[in-house]
């Protein structure tokens, strides 16, 4: 099970820094993360659950995504569905 969850953190990862250059407003960063970044991170997810170390690297990556930066950050809770 780590090293399904290893593999797809490490995929998840790559991809949010290979678009990081991408100029897009907060929407649509966040639509992009949930339906590219995360795909098959949430259809693993359904099966596995996923280990607490990689939850919260998967949150850290995708926030500096998502955020890129900015000096004024919400908190991730905030934006987190249970």
């Amino acid at each position: 099970m780590d090293d399904t969850w290893a593999r797809i953190t490490g995929k998840v990862r790559i991809q949010a820094k290979k678009t990081y250059g991408r100029e897009a407003s907060l929407a649509h960063r966040m639509r992009y993360v949930n339906t590219h970044v995360l795909s098959k991170m949430w259809y693993i997810a359904q099966i596995l659950t996923a280990p607490w170390t990689y939850t919260q690297w998967i949150t850290a990556a995708m926030a500096w995504y998502i955020w890129k930066g900015a000096v004024f950050k919400v908190p991730i809770t905030t934006l987190q569905r249970p």
